[in-house]
């Protein structure tokens, strides 16, 4: 028999009353179509045991344990309806934690593309960091010649600050003279955010076209 597999004791159905007093836990799932246990049954089972608590689940449909033995202290019961509540209940924790993670997986996944899409500037980076580095080498070379020569630190401190100033915007200055000349209003606008330039006044707009069109720096030159 299948109790004497698992080491426990096979009864008939009448003789539950007789039995109750000894379970801790009961698990109840009968096709009965009317309650096997009822309150007064349990109550007994209760003096019985000293009013040792006593945990009881109700699986059938319909019940097999009177609802009226939740009432009774010391007893737990616990029915399908129960149980469902609880399954609902894990559900939505299940829910929370599966978009909770869905959200932690959108950052990352977002970082991860930004990232790769960062890859695309590393090069022009590069690029341009190099192009700068090799005109201060020039430049910072020449004012060393300068020194050598004779002139004054602060002549060389000038020539230095002026020349590699010119030399850095020329190229950005003329290009952006020449994207206004086309109507390229969205290379200016990204010059103007990449830059973080404030637009000037109208004002300071109107002089500058009247009385500056040549807005290409002037190299000095030794």
């Amino acid at each position: 028999m299948l109790a004497a597999q698992l080491g426990g004791n096979a009864i008939a159905l009448p003789e539950i009353t007789y039995y109750l007093a000894d379970a801790d836990i009961v698990v109840s799932s009968t096709a009965s179509p009317l309650p096997v246990l009822g309150k007064g049954a349990v109550e007994s089972a209760l003096k019985k045991r000293k009013h040792l608590p006593m945990l009881m689940i109700d699986l059938a449909v319909p019940r097999d344990i009177e609802p009226e033995v939740a009432e009774l202290s010391d007893i737990y019961l616990y029915t399908i309806d129960d149980l469902e509540t609880v399954v609902k209940g894990n559900l939505q924790l299940r829910q929370d934690a599966a978009l909770h993670a869905q959200q932690i997986v959108d950052f990352h996944t977002n970082e991860f593309m930004g990232w790769l899409r960062s890859l695309d500037a590393v090069e022009l980076i590069q690029a341009y960091r190099h192009q700068a580095q090799d005109l201060c080498a020039v430049v910072l070379e020449r004012s060393k010649h300068m020194l050598s020569q004779g002139r004054t630190p602060e002549q060389a401190l000038e020539y230095l600050a002026h020349t590699l100033t010119n030399k850095l915007l020329h190229g950005p200055s003329a290009r952006l003279r020449q994207a206004g000349i086309d109507g390229k209003r969205e290379l200016l606008q990204a010059a103007n955010e990449l830059l973080q330039l404030h637009e000037r006044s109208g004002r300071d707009r109107k002089r500058s076209r009247t009385s500056n069109y040549d807005l290409t720096p002037r190299i000095s030159k030794l």
